[in-house]
């Protein structure tokens, strides 16, 4: 991670065993050593320390002032919530996809089961109109005066026409 001269930081104290919250990097060496000023009461820090940058990774942690929106932080702010909708966006086409696939299936389904309703229903409409008439046989019915008469069924199909295309698949 790289720091700037008053970058606000957390330092670990190891003779302290914890945080420091109100560090500040006051410098930076040649050879990339830090110099972090820390411990402040009454305004004044009482402490410092040089960090090697191998040594800064444990002990070493950037903090962000809580009255101080600099252009890094937002851009950073910006760049995480970009990363997160893009994996929200990559989820939600999957799910899309799916949800399709799904949609794609049940049309499917849907359509033979009107099929298979519409033949019921076709063939319960026969058996209504059969029971109608009495007990008539299907060679009758053929022929009978009122078969001109009966209602159409599915797709311009008579009563009579559909009892004469029983007969021929019986015979």
């Amino acid at each position: 991670q790289s720091y700037e001269i008053g970058d606000k930081v957390s330092i670990f104290s190891s003779s302290n065993k914890s945080w420091h919250e109100d560090g500040v990097i006051v410098d930076i060496d040649r050879r990339g050593q830090l110099k972090i000023a820390y411990n402040k009461v009454k305004n004044r820090l009482l402490q410092s320390k040089w960090l090697s940058p191998d040594n800064a990774v444990g002990s070493l942690k950037k903090r962000l002032d809580e009255n101080i929106c600099t252009s890094k932080t937002i851009a950073q702010l910006i760049r995480q919530q970009i990363t997160y909708l893009d994996s929200l966006i990559e989820r939600r086409q999957g799910e899309m996809k799916s949800l399709a696939e799904e949609v794609v299936k049940a049309r499917q389904q849907k359509g033979v089961l009107a099929q298979e309703l519409a033949k019921i229903e076709g063939g319960e409409a026969v058996a209504r109109e059969m029971t109608r008439m009495g007990n008539v046989h299907l060679e009758d019915i053929i022929e009978h005066k009122e078969a001109k008469s009966l209602q159409p069924i599915e797709k311009g199909h008579s009563v009579a026409r559909l009892a004469e295309s029983m007969i021929f698949a019986l015979r």
